[in-house]
């Protein structure tokens, strides 16, 4: 299983987080991107299944992501 955290400078000044876990063949995302000058927080997942055999996903509440 792997971690990491990477982060970079977008094109209008704005700053992105991504936020990488991968356990068994599910790796997981998260990112957020701040805008300056403003209080605005845009965050999304992004799933993958890094395997050859199907993963299920179940419901998942966000506050657990």
């Amino acid at each position: 299983d792997a971690a990491g955290a990477a982060v970079r400078r977008l094109a209008q000044g704005e700053l992105q987080l991504d936020l990488s876990l991968t356990a068994g063949a599910l790796a997981v995302v998260r990112s957020y991107v701040v805008h300056p000058g403003t209080s605005v927080v845009r965050e999304w997942t992004l799933c993958r299944n890094a395997g050859r055999t199907p993963l299920t996903l179940e419901l998942i509440p966000m506050a657990d992501l």
